[in-house]
């Protein structure tokens, strides 16, 4: 059982709740003014299946939208407990508001099994109304003994809840209040049926969430209080004449609060530019009280350089009102050389004219929480083999750069998506530990070619992606990118032989119009197919690709519904004898007439059905039709030496694992003799890997 001291109140937005959630009662409360000390970070249930950071962020992103446009603490709280219950994957959660008049009372009651929790339902409403819940979770929290619960069922709840709960096969229970202005105006509570903490992903949402319902909570006692205050205005500006006594007071208790805080405070007068450093938070750092000064680069100088441009965004951000609250987290250097991992946190207050003159808040150490997690947020964040970033970091990279450049437009970056033709064959070829060797090799290679700045990273086993920051034009960017394809355009050394492989690159340059970071890696990639398509090694998107993309995409969706409706159809070239103009064989082509743009060259649509992943059910259909055809000429025409029909097989195909049994099949169904059919395989299918496709069709 874990209950820890109470701790000082956070702040967030406000959320409006869920359709899907329907509590028992509704209820409002007003909240006022908070403490910015945030709580020290908690462990929250785990249960199966354990959720992942990746996970949680588009839930975090729902929540605080809903909490910026939540009405009162009452709804905030329902749809807040709703969420955290579908991102901790717990089966119950509950929401108790406590009423300044009414007392404590059950406002929502969330879960998919209704049924099964409700003895645990009425035995919390009774304890609740009787008062025989003194002693349980919720009772502690209303009252501000524990800042949060984190135990066993029999250990943290009042005897009959406790008894109901395990009886519905509840093992574990994480409860956390909800502050406005020092005073518990709610707690919510998340049951689990699997015994332990939270998991470690989630430890820093469920953090960020209580800060989330404190500044709501204050938020709407804050409404209430200014409906009154005008006319209390007149009579406290006369009244207010405080003592030395009481001056003396209001000095000592904030000296004891700095004191005694977990975290380091922070205060930043930013006309003057000078910021308070508590005790604690040059504690953290290693330094005693007069070894720092009031500078701003006293903080600043120390991040981490990968870190400092991104905690300079996140604070201009929130003093320009485009977040409601600074929080960043990042890497700080202690006095012993190493970087400590910190979280600070903190609100700024505004003039008449919408201009930031203090910002105020903490910091707080979770190096130890974070090295818990080293091997699993690396193996999240990095390649196994090369290290280096995965697609989300690449992602997290140029959302960075897209917030910049919206501050700073002269700021322009490329993205380049970067695909090797032949590596595929290659590792199928040679198995694992080569493969292994030729991507480090790969790796290096654009490694040693590309600039200081740009992000170099492994998006798939076999493909990369490339940030290029700071690039003046397209064609820096394009400039690079030849670097890099001539770079892997030369023999990589693998044994005792070599490997030659096709670089294809797709280029794009950050523009006004891309919203999200998915957005240019789309269209880098759509440069890179069409690369492929013009066999040239890098392709720009620009005005003509992106035509040609919609025209594609068009093709790609009229062709599938001509496969699919079976409106393609095969024309025969017969293959004569010049000796005595005898028909020997005849070849099997396949057409499409297009509704709009007439008859479509094959090597126009094909390469579309590849892309489609349609190109191997089209080569069987294709040799069904072809074969039954052949096989009807041979009956109605009595031929006693039928000639060969010839399919054309492609490389896809040919080198599917299912490509023999298929090709059976479709020869079977229609009859005819499998000798009088004939496989034509091009020479770049022999060249690209000979030995394999000698292998499947013998």
């Amino acid at each position: 059982m874990t209950s820890r001291k109470k701790s000082g109140a956070r702040s967030k937005q406000k959320q409006t709740p869920p359709a899907t959630s329907k509590p028992d009662t509704s209820s409002s409360s007003g909240s006022t003014p908070f403490d910015l000390e945030p709580p020290p970070p908690n462990h929250s249930l785990e249960s199966p299946p354990i959720p992942s950071a990746i996970d949680v962020l588009p839930r975090l992103r729902r929540l605080t939208e809903m909490l910026r446009r939540g009405d009162s603490v009452g709804e905030v709280l329902v749809a807040t407990a709703e969420e955290l219950r579908e991102s901790a994957s717990c089966p119950l959660a509950t929401v108790v508001l406590q009423d300044p008049k009414t007392g404590p009372t059950v406002a929502a009651w969330h879960t998919h099994e209704a049924k099964r929790y409700d003895a645990l339902r009425h035995a919390t409403k009774k304890a609740l109304s009787s008062q025989t819940e003194s002693t349980g979770s919720i009772a502690r929290l209303l009252a501000g003994d524990v800042s949060e619960i984190d135990g066993a069922i029999e250990e943290e709840l009042a005897e009959h809840r406790a008894s109901t709960a395990t009886q519905a096969g509840l093992t574990h229970v994480y409860a956390f209040p909800v502050e406005a202005d020092g005073a518990v105006v709610g707690v919510v509570e998340l049951f689990s049926e699997v015994e332990g903490p939270i998991p470690s992903d989630l430890v820093q949402a469920v953090e960020l969430v209580r800060t989330q319902l404190d500044l709501s909570a204050s938020r709407d006692r804050a409404r209430a209080a200014v409906a009154g205050a005008a006319r209390h205005v007149r009579h406290l500006t006369e009244q207010l004449e405080p003592t030395t006594e009481r001056l003396q007071e209001f000095e000592e208790r904030y000296a004891l609060l700095c004191r005694g805080a977990r975290p380091g405070l922070w205060d930043w007068d930013l006309r003057q530019d000078r910021v308070y450093y508590s005790g604690r938070w040059k504690t953290l750092l290693g330094y005693g009280p007069q070894e720092v000064g009031d500078e701003p680069s006293e903080w600043f100088d120390r991040i981490h350089p990968d870190d400092s441009d991104r905690v300079e965004l996140e604070l201009l951000e929130h003093l320009d009102w485009q977040s409601q609250r600074f929080e960043s987290e990042h890497r700080i250097m202690h006095r012993d050389g190493t970087y400590r991992c910190v979280v600070a946190r903190g609100v700024a207050m505004h003039d008449q004219a919408s201009k930031a003159y203090r910002i105020a808040g903490s910091m707080t150490d979770v190096t130890d929480l974070r090295s818990r997690d080293d091997r699993t947020m690396r193996d999240l964040m990095y390649h196994r083999l090369t290290a280096l970033p995965s697609y989300p970091v690449l992602l997290d990279r140029i959302d960075l750069a897209m917030r910049r450049r919206a501050r700073r437009p002269d700021r322009a970056f490329g993205v380049v998506a970067l695909s090797l033709d032949g590596l595929k064959e290659i590792s199928e070829r040679v198995g694992g530990e080569a493969t292994d060797e030729l991507l480090l090799a790969i790796s290096r290679r654009v490694a040693n070619v590309i600039r200081p700045g740009d992000t170099l990273a492994h998006v798939d086993d076999l493909d990369f992606g490339l940030l290029l920051d700071e690039v003046q034009s397209l064609e820096d960017a394009e400039e690079v990118a030849e670097r890099v394809a001539r770079s892997l355009s030369e023999p990589i050394p693998l044994g005792a032989e070599s490997a030659t492989l096709t670089p294809a690159l797709g280029v794009s340059l950050c523009r006004a119009s891309y919203e999200t970071p998915e957005d240019l890696l789309r269209d880098a990639t759509i440069a890179l197919r069409r690369a492929r398509r013009n066999e040239v090694a890098v392709q720009v998107f620009d005005t003509a690709t992106k035509a040609y993309a919609q025209s594609i995409a068009e093709l790609e969706g009229d062709l599938t519904q001509a496969f699919e409706s079976r409106s393609l159809f095969l024309e025969y070239q017969p293959v004569v004898s010049l000796g005595d103009g005898r028909i020997t064989g005849v070849e099997a082509f396949i057409r499409w007439k297009h509704p709009d743009r007439g008859m479509i060259p094959p090597n126009e649509f094909l390469p579309v059905a590849e892309e489609a992943g349609l190109l191997e059910e089209l080569g069987y259909w294709i040799t069904e039709q072809a074969c039954r055809q052949m096989s009807e000429w041979v009956d109605r025409l009595s031929l006693r030496f039928p000639p060969n029909i010839a399919v054309n097989v492609a490389e896809t195909q040919l080198f599917a694992e299912d490509f023999v049994p298929r090709m059976i099949e479709s020869i079977e169904t229609s009859g005819l003799d499998f000798k009088h059919v004939r496989l034509d395989v091009s020479e770049n299918t022999f060249m690209k890997d000979g030995p394999a496709a000698g292998r499947v069709l013998r």
